[in-house]
């Protein structure tokens, strides 16, 4: 291959996958994240509509139903805010060492 060639191939690489290894892998850690904290939010609400279905009238949320996962997820929510921005400033002391 010529060295032209080479350039149009690796211009073509980096047009299909315009992403590195890193992240992609944030992306997936993201999607999972959004999933538990969705999960551990929906469980209290899909507890409140079955016994609101079988009682057959609705019911209000008790607090001790719904705050136990509020505090979960606003606990996922800060460890892993922490957790991000704590490897992140690492990286960056590295990037400037």
């Amino acid at each position: 291959m010529t060295r032209q060639q080479l350039r149009r191939h690796a211009l073509r690489a980096t047009l299909i996958a315009p992403t590195s290894l890193g992240g992609a892998v944030a992306m997936i850690l993201s999607v999972v994240f959004i999933a538990l904290a969705v999960a551990i939010e929906a469980w209290p609400i899909y507890q409140l509509a079955m016994a609101s279905l079988r009682s057959g009238r609705a019911l209000a949320p008790p607090l001790e139903l719904i705050a136990p996962s509020l505090i979960t997820v606003a606990a996922l929510t800060a460890a892993v805010v922490t957790l991000s921005l704590r490897l992140g400033i690492k990286r960056l002391e590295q990037l400037k060492d």
